[in-house]
């Protein structure tokens, strides 16, 4: 049986904390913490103790090196464990 990676970048692995605001539909912002797991050109993967609906915009805090703001996009989220890992593609 033959697999594909389906990802486009390499992913390299990161393990620190990242901030996050979630942008919800009467535009308020809500700011979070959760834990960077791996990054590549096309996105980040974090870990939270919450669900992050697909779709959810986000403004990152500690994605970058040079902890600029980065804005993504919701792609993906399951549970893990006793946490919840998500997806995210950098929307730029």
């Amino acid at each position: 049986m033959i697999f594909f990676e389906r990802r486009r970048h390499k992913r390299i692995e990161k393990t620190n904390e990242i901030e996050f605001i979630k942008i919800t539909n009467n535009q308020k912002e809500v700011i979070n913490k959760g834990k960077l797991v791996d990054i590549s050109q096309g996105g980040v993967g974090i870990v939270t103790d919450f669900v992050l609906l697909k779709g959810q915009p986000l403004i990152l805090k500690g994605a970058s090196e040079n902890d600029m703001l980065t804005y993504g996009v919701v792609c993906w989220t399951q549970r893990q464990n006793n946490v919840i890992r998500s997806g995210i593609r950098f929307n730029f």
